[in-house]
């Protein structure tokens, strides 16, 4: 659980290995074991996806079948089932021709900058197992995956998740706390710092009025996730409706966070429910 809500303790680091060995998951896995904790497990939110991520990816291969790789078992168990076509752990061959190259459009500031951004074009390879930020899909794609998880865990006759474990994930496991990530960065904006709102591996909107990058209309149990300043999903169950938006030029966090809010807040202000008012 520590794992999923970024309490394990570990680094805050953008990437444990030079970016020309990040696709290797074994050798990342070492150098992770060797790099250790920087602090108890339990006691603060140090977002380290690269870290956190890997380690959650190698234990499900070792679960699932140690003799295959990442890359296999995330395609036999969610995307074949899902009908997610164009979708993949590294740059598939026959997807290469329509893979379109991040730009980073920012300046540098904090321990993620451009350069960061734009080494993933080469690190994201056809042999690439980055189970953190070494995915390759499509808009219709992640609405395949989120529309699985608006509809408690199934999509058609397809089952991924079972009731239970999708009302787990989606509950707030870290409180008040916040993400350590995040303070700097409201620091720099004048914001008073939110909270984390960190369900297992996923976001939450929480309660409260705060900076959100999944809105301020959405409801309080709506969730999803979102990458490198750049893509985002999410699920308002309330409202049942999913928000999936990708691009490739990558904003500064706090710039996406308000860029998203935007575009969040329109998306629910589009939505009618006639039975809610008496016919004219």
């Amino acid at each position: 659980m520590d794992l999923l809500t970024h309490r394990a303790g570990l680094p805050a680091t953008p990437e444990p290995l030079p970016y020309d060995r990040l696709g290797n998951l074994s050798e990342v896995i070492s150098a992770i074991c060797e790099a250790g904790p920087i602090g108890e497990p339990g006691q603060s939110i140090e977002y380290s996806p690269a870290f956190n991520h890997a380690l959650l990816g190698e234990m499900a291969r070792r679960v699932l079948g140690p003799e295959r790789r990442y890359r296999e078992l995330v395609e036999d168990h969610i995307f074949e089932p899902l009908g997610m076509r164009d979708t993949a752990i590294g740059a598939r061959p026959d997807l290469g021709d329509r893979l379109v190259p991040l730009k980073a459009r920012f300046e540098p500031s904090g321990w993620l900058g451009p350069r960061d951004i734009e080494a993933l074009n080469d690190a994201v390879d056809a042999e690439a197992e980055m189970p953190w930020v070494g995915g390759v899909s499509t808009a219709s794609d992640v609405l395949r995956f989120a529309e699985m998880l608006r509809r408690g865990g199934a999509l058609g006759q397809t089952r991924i998740l079972s009731n239970a474990i999708l009302q787990r994930a989606t509950r707030n496991h870290t409180g008040d706390m916040p993400n350590n990530w995040w303070i700097p960065m409201a620091e720099r904006r004048g914001w008073k710092v939110m909270p984390a709102n960190l369900g297992l591996g996923l976001f939450l909107r929480g309660e409260g009025l705060h900076p959100s990058i999944l809105g301020t209309l959405t409801a309080p149990q709506t969730f999803g996730n979102y990458g490198a300043g750049s893509s985002i999903y999410w699920v308002d169950p309330v409202r049942e409706l999913t928000f999936v938006c990708l691009t490739s030029g990558i904003m500064e966090e706090s710039e996406n966070i308000v860029r998203f809010q935007k575009l969040s807040d329109l998306a629910v202000s589009t939505v009618v429910t006639a039975d809610h008012y008496p016919p004219l």
